[in-house]
């Protein structure tokens, strides 16, 4: 007796597990900021990032990596540190280091400054965790660099 209740206890917390996908709602990611200053080695590059949880519980955000494109090119690539409590229904803004070619951050830096408006790209990959289980998210945004993006 003892035997079946657990066999069906591991069973309902595999069938809650695989579950999770269906009762994950994708979090969304927006790029706020751009920060930028001098240091010995040259430039420090920090995205200014709102990362909003739609979901009615907690979520870990356990991992975020992503590369950022500017007019089509490549321009670096940007992770988090170490994982980040997303509580329920809510946006959390994070600092996310860039690693990048100097020539080219240069390039979009005086672009900006001088007022022109560029295109860019952000594709990457979050991996998120919940009581139930994990999900990994793609995401794409797209949209237009501008002087006022510049902290």
């Amino acid at each position: 007796m003892k035997t079946a209740r657990l066999i069906s206890v591991i069973i309902v917390m595999m069938l809650c597990s695989s579950c999770i996908h269906f009762l994950f709602e994708k979090p969304t990611v927006v790029l706020k900021s751009i920060k930028a200053r001098p240091t010995l080695q040259g430039m420090e590059i920090r995205f200014g990032v709102e990362v909003t949880n739609p979901n009615g519980y907690d979520l870990k955000l356990e991992s975020l990596n992503f590369n950022f494109q500017v007019n089509e090119e490549g321009s670096g690539s940007a992770r988090i540190e170490s994982p980040i409590l997303l509580p329920a229904k809510s946006a959390v803004d994070m600092e996310v280091p860039l690693i990048t070619d100097m020539k080219i951050l240069g390039k979009v830096v005086s672009s900006l400054v001088r007022g022109k408006e560029l295109k860019y790209r952000i594709e990457g990959d979050a991996l998120v965790k919940a009581a139930l289980g994990e999900k990994n998210f793609h995401f794409l945004k797209e949209g237009l660099l501008s002087k006022q993006l510049l902290k």
